[in-house]
């Protein structure tokens, strides 16, 4: 992909090590030291590469992120992500359940309570 593609060196300097892994797993404290920065900041940028570039970085939450050699290679994250907004949804489904329960149904417009 072109560097005009991405915000910032970091980005380019990420992806580019993980095409040169050749499709080996790198966590991101290795990632991080190679890029001078710190875990959080590589997830956040995996994160935004993913979301907003269109990168297809795989993980796996034992080994770390991985650039796929075929789409059956990324199978894995796919159903890693599947899984986890599947849980997302039924903990939201079930925060929305215990409001229910304590302050009624929602309505569609709620009145503000004047003091």
């Amino acid at each position: 992909m072109e560097h005009s593609a991405f915000c910032n060196m970091g980005e380019i300097r990420l992806v580019g090590l993980l095409k040169a892994a050749n499709h080996r797993p790198m966590s991101a404290a290795e990632l991080a030291a190679y890029l001078g920065t710190t875990d959080r900041q590589v997830r956040a940028m995996v994160n935004h590469l993913r979301k907003d570039h269109h990168q297809p970085i795989c993980s796996t939450p034992a080994e770390g992120f991985y650039w796929p050699r075929s789409r059956e290679h990324a199978r894995h994250t796919l159903a890693q992500l599947e899984s986890r907004r599947a849980d997302l949804e039924a903990v939201i489904r079930g925060i929305e359940e215990g409001l229910d329960n304590l302050f009624g149904p929602a309505r569609l417009f709620e009145l503000e309570e004047v003091v």
